[in-house]
């Protein structure tokens, strides 16, 4: 399970830090617990959510590039 550090959390079977803000991939048990604890958030496939903000909608326009057409050659 891909989950976010929110705050630094002492790894006891590897003896290392994982600072905030830091991207993992964990078991999901483990990911479970720290989520409950408040250690890290849950990475959807569309991006984490941050609960504390309200949505923003982004509006952007995104150009699509232009295609040449191509001659055929027989």
């Amino acid at each position: 399970m891909e989950v976010r550090f929110i705050k630094d959390w002492f790894n006891p079977s590897t003896n290392k830090w994982i600072e905030a803000g830091r991207m993992v991939h964990i078991m999901r048990k483990k990911a479970l617990e720290l989520i409950e604890e408040g250690y890290c958030v849950e990475i959807l496939p569309f991006g984490f959510v941050d609960e504390t903000k309200e949505p923003v909608e982004l509006k952007e326009e995104i150009p699509l590039p232009k295609i040449k057409k191509r001659k055929k050659l027989f």
